[in-house]
Formats: C-alpha cells, structure tokens, sequence
C-alpha cells in the first residue's frame, strides 16, 4: 500500500468538493499512530462548569439504564466532558462504528470512562439497522415489519425480539438482558451493545447512553420543549461544552452548529471514523472471529481502508 498516495487522493477528493473541515481532519492526523491520536482526541480542559440541569439529565439517564456506580461516571463525565457521539443508537454496531469505538477509547485511561451518547432519533429501516444483530452473514432482526418506520425513540420490546432472543447462540444470548414485552428497546439494545463492545474491546470502562433522552431529560429541566432532530439535540451539550467525537459528517456541520449558538472554545472538528481492513461485525467477534487491531497503526489506514473511491462517490454527495 501506498499510504501517502492514497491519502492525497482523497484529500483531494474531499477538497475538490469543499469538505475543507473533514480533509483538514485526515490531513493533520494521518500520519499519527492511531493511540496517539486517540490521546491527543481525549485532551482537554472545558472552560466552564457543567450547568446543574446537565448534570441532573446525565442522572437520570444513567438511572434509566441502570448503571450501578451513577454518581462516579458523572464525575467523570463532569470533569471530562466528552462524548463519542457518532453511533446510532442499535443492537449491534457495524464495522465502522466499532472501528470509531475502539479508536476513541484508546486513549482513555482505565479510571476514566469512554461515554458512547448514541442517536435514537432515526426510524428502525436505518441503514444501521437498528433493530437487528448485525452480522457479516444472517443478520438476524428482531423487530416485526410493521414498526420499520417507528421511531427508535422511546420505542418498546415486541413479541418478536423477546422470543428471537431465546434463539440466539449462547455466546450472544449471555450477553443480552431480560426482555420482556413493552419494556424500552432502547435500554435493552444500549445494555446488549455495551456488553458486547466491553468484551470485544477488552474494556470495562465503556458507557452507553441515549443522547436523545440526555437532550429531553435537559429540557425538560430547563423548562423547554424538545424535538427530535440534530440541532436541538446537541444544543445543550455545545453550550456546556462537551467535546463530542464525531465521524465524517459531524465534522463539517458541528462547528455550524457551535456558530449559530455564538459558542466559542469548543472543539468541533473530532474526527474519529475508519476501518479494520477485515471489517469484523462485533457480533461476529463474540462468536470467534479473530479481532487483534494494532493501537500503532496509522490513524490514515483506518482512512484508507474505508474510503476508496466507489465509498467516496456513494456517501460523499449527501454531505
């Protein structure tokens, strides 16, 4: 592979069609080990206090799915403030997304905890499907086709995810919670995606949470009303300057976002994004595929892996 060769082709792609925030991103970093620059990602000192009304939605939602140690994350999360923010909120990721993960959380020390805010404003026919375990053969749904264009949000357990569930392979069975019929989806995927990703990734200090209810929860503090959408979701967590990690399309319309609030300071353009050249489904990994990822390879593999010139010319244009 010609590492630089290909880089410089997709710089130039990408700043042949304005995407100067995200060439500038790969730009910088390539040519850094992917731990180095998942520690330089994880730097940073906010300069402000985190508003009480944040504090106390960061709360309930840890409550809600359950954490056993709610007050020490939120310390953390208080002192740290920063998100990955790029993943869907889904059973089981995609390729991509656990490249995303696993780049974002190296550079986490073991005491701190690497806070995964995942998207539920989108339907369950997403192409992230959020609604199955995601393989890289028989994906395996769990949700009937009349809720495919139900909202993630807030939705609930159907019949069909409680008994698929009992037909799952033990490995992935033992790492998915009780369902029942009617208890919240999200917190049952949140808690199956976080179980597996913790023992994919060999980390316990990873935490998975639903940045809509985090915004809904901050709303409704502050008296406001909330709709589902991007803006008003990362509203709250710009203004209390979060550092939110992001992958190619949240580089280039984040720092909009933090303009249009007047706020200043903030890191916006983090970029985490990539792929493992064997593409592993964590799932898949669960059930034995090997996943040995080398934290010293360079942060522009992960780019090159992902983007060639069929993946630029597909996703590049919705931007």
């Amino acid at each position: 592979m010609n590492l630089e060769k290909e880089v410089a082709e997709i710089l130039g792609y990408l700043e042949g069609k304005g995407l100067n925030k995200l060439a500038g991103c790969i730009r910088g970093g390539w040519q850094k080990t992917a731990l180095a620059y998942s520690k330089e990602l994880n730097t940073y000192q906010p300069a402000r206090e985190m508003e009480p009304e944040m504090a106390e939605a960061f709360r309930r939602e840890l409550a809600r799915v359950g954490k056993k140690s709610p007050e020490k994350i939120l310390d953390s999360i208080r002192r740290r403030r920063i998100l990955q923010t790029a993943p869907h909120l889904v059973v089981t990721e995609n390729p991509r997304m656990l490249c995303i993960n696993w780049l974002g959380s190296l550079g986490v020390p073991d005491d701190e905890y690497y806070v995964v805010a995942m998207y539920s404003g989108i339907p369950f026919s997403n192409s992230f499907r959020p609604g199955r375990i995601n393989k890289s053969e028989d994906s395996i749904n769990l949700i009937p086709s009349n809720m495919q264009d139900d909202q993630v949000f807030r939705s609930q357990i159907p019949e069909k995810l409680v008994t698929t569930v009992r037909t799952l392979p033990e490995k992935l069975k033992l790492l998915c919670p009780e369902a029942q019929v009617g208890d919240s989806f999200t917190r049952f995927a949140l808690a199956t995606c976080g179980n597996i990703e913790r023992q994919v990734l060999r980390k316990e200090n990873l935490v998975y949470l639903d940045i809509n209810e985090i915004a809904d929860n901050y709303y409704k503090e502050k008296n406001e009303k909330y709709e589902l959408g991007l803006f008003q979701t990362f509203r709250p967590f710009l203004t209390n300057h979060f550092k939110c990690f992001g992958s190619f399309r949240q580089v280039e319309y984040l720092p909009e976002f933090a303009e249009r609030l007047g706020v200043s300071g903030v890191p916006t353009e983090n970029l985490t994004t990539g792929e493992f050249r064997e593409k592993p489904f964590p799932a898949d990994v669960v059930l034995g595929e090997e996943f040995t990822p080398d934290p010293n390879m360079l942060f522009g593999e992960l780019i090159v892996n992902m983007m060639d010139k069929e993946w630029l010319q597909k996703h590049i244009e919705r931007i």
